[in-house]
């Protein structure tokens, strides 16, 4: 209860203390430009690509582990109506051997759901690495002193926003492959199909 108190309050603080930042900023004669950095993330042609790699990796650990909680409720199924007849202290061992099993499966989602997340963090930290010249350009060519991030500002004029300008700008930038755009190379897939 408390967290959820928390968030909200530390989420006015940040809004406000970048709201003031902004102000200042243009008081000083400070340039700045927002980016929303999610979206630019999920709307770079090698973000769509990670999207759809990350949600494939997701599907092959997901069947995994459908796979194992099916075995898991099979045996709780068969325990449960083979337990009245059942020798008390074999019942006892296959109840130790389904609590062993559902730990395991426990342990198992957590350990997936770390590599997804860790394979989430590569992913997103190699596109953002690859954005920071282009930000570094865009605010020379701006005469910007700042780029802030979208969620650190309660609100902004819309042409202070870049995010369009740096999509477009990575794009053109890392979508080449061997010399190749990756419409071209897109285009000669679907040939051979």
């Amino acid at each position: 209860m408390k967290r959820q108190m928390i968030r909200p309050i530390l989420g006015l603080l940040v809004a406000g203390l970048a709201l003031g930042v902004a102000s200042q900023a243009r008081a000083d004669g400070t340039n700045i430009g927002v980016i929303d950095l999610q979206r630019a993330l999920m709307q770079v042609n090698e973000g769509r690509a990670a999207k759809v790699q990350l949600q494939a990796e997701f599907k092959e650990k997901q069947k995994l582990l459908d796979k194992r909680q099916d075995e898991l409720k099979s045996l709780q199924d068969d325990l449960q109506k083979r337990a009245s007849t059942m020798d008390p202290a074999k019942r006892r061992e296959k109840q130790a051997e389904l609590q062993r099993k559902y730990l395991d499966l426990r342990e198992t989602y957590m350990t997936l759901q770390k590599q997804l997340m860790g394979r989430e963090k590569q992913l997103t930290s190699r596109i953002l690495q690859k954005m920071q010249p282009i930000l570094q350009k865009m605010a020379a060519e701006n005469n910007l002193d700042a780029i802030l991030t979208a969620d650190a500002v309660a609100w902004a004029k819309p042409d202070l926003d870049l995010t369009n300008e740096l999509i477009r700008r990575y794009n053109a930038r890392f979508s080449h492959k061997g010399g190749k755009s990756a419409k071209h190379h897109h285009k000669k897939t679907a040939k051979k199909k």
